[in-house]
């Protein structure tokens, strides 16, 4: 595999023009981070600004709207009762979230907890 700058750039980045860390945040200014990776000898924490907050069944993720249902959940009709679920009792949370695969079959009531 080659280093990063060895890719060709993706199609759907390649017309967007370069965007400066100084044009999207000022000096001084808050911004939420999570700890990616712990710092390691001398290299410090990779941190993300992509916040993800795990629960039993439900990893919510305030920065984005995307409601997803995890990979290893095969079934369509489970998938979009889950689906529904979420989507039903969210009440005012913003964000996004993603149903674990321990969420299969679990109760409304049990992601109310989790919510």
């Amino acid at each position: 595999m080659g280093r990063r700058g060895d890719r060709p750039e993706s199609a759907r980045t390649s017309n967007l023009p370069p965007v400066q860390i100084s044009d999207l945040l000022k000096e001084g200014q808050e911004i939420i981070v999570q700890i990616a990776k712990e710092p390691l000898g001398t290299k410090g924490a990779r941190i993300t600004s992509h916040v993800a907050l795990p629960g039993r069944y439900l990893v919510y993720m305030p920065t984005i709207s995307h409601i997803g249902v995890s990979r290893k959940i095969g079934s369509d009709e489970e998938r979009l009762r889950l689906r529904n679920i979420i989507l039903e009792n969210r009440g005012s949370l913003t964000g996004g979230f993603i149903v674990r695969t321990a969420g299969a079959g679990r109760s409304e009531e049990e992601f109310k907890t989790d919510l």
